[in-house]
């Protein structure tokens, strides 16, 4: 099985948060081994963000073989205040539908990342390519707040490349000849892949 990452590209409707700039999306799209939590999205009672949703479409990966993603996982970095969690949902539909929402378990008053996993799935890349997620909001009192600075989706597969099974650095293996100057077929492990 291959897994592969998708971010979000797209803001959809509705996107009912708050955020530190526009659009929506490119507060939460970032380079997730170093984010910035000062780029976010967040909901809070002083804004009356009671059930408020906010919508992200994704990227999308090429070499998905039919009916083989068996797994997406959620990853969320954010800080909660308060007592409330927001939760998490997906759509394979273009948002026509989403699953039942999932407590997505933030830190109270520390940032940190939490993920959120559906498993035992049988979608194909034009399920994928109307991939969402949704992110719900219900903050009761005006102490509590929800802020998200960084999403990613960790899709498992199989590729319909042969040999190989992990995507490096964002490039498809087959794409890449040589690693500082070595063949790529001599390399039996990059990072204990």
């Amino acid at each position: 099985m291959t897994v592969g990452e998708i971010v979000p590209d797209t803001d959809e409707t509705p996107n009912d948060w708050q955020a530190t700039g526009s659009p929506h999306y490119d507060e939460v799209n970032e380079d997730h081994s170093s984010p910035s939590d000062g780029s976010n999205i967040f909901a809070e009672e002083l804004n009356g963000d009671d059930n408020d949703n906010e919508d992200f479409g994704f990227t999308t990966l090429t070499d998905i073989v039919a009916n083989s993603i068996t797994q997406v996982k959620v990853w969320t970095r954010g800080i909660r205040s308060g007592s409330v969690n927001p939760t998490v949902a997906v759509s394979w539909n273009g948002g026509a539908s989403f699953s039942a929402p999932d407590v997505l378990i933030l830190g109270n008053l520390v940032y940190g990342w939490a993920s959120n996993t559906w498993a035992g799935l049988t979608y194909s890349k034009a399920d994928l390519d109307q991939f969402q997620i949704r992110y719900t909001a219900d903050v009761p009192d005006k102490e509590n707040e929800n802020t998200i600075s960084c999403v990613y989706v960790e899709v498992t597969y199989t590729s319909s490349l042969t040999g190989y099974t992990n995507i490096f650095v964002g490039v498809i293996p087959a794409n890449i000849g040589k690693i500082s100057g070595v063949a790529t077929a001599n390399i039996a492990k990059v990072k204990g892949v």
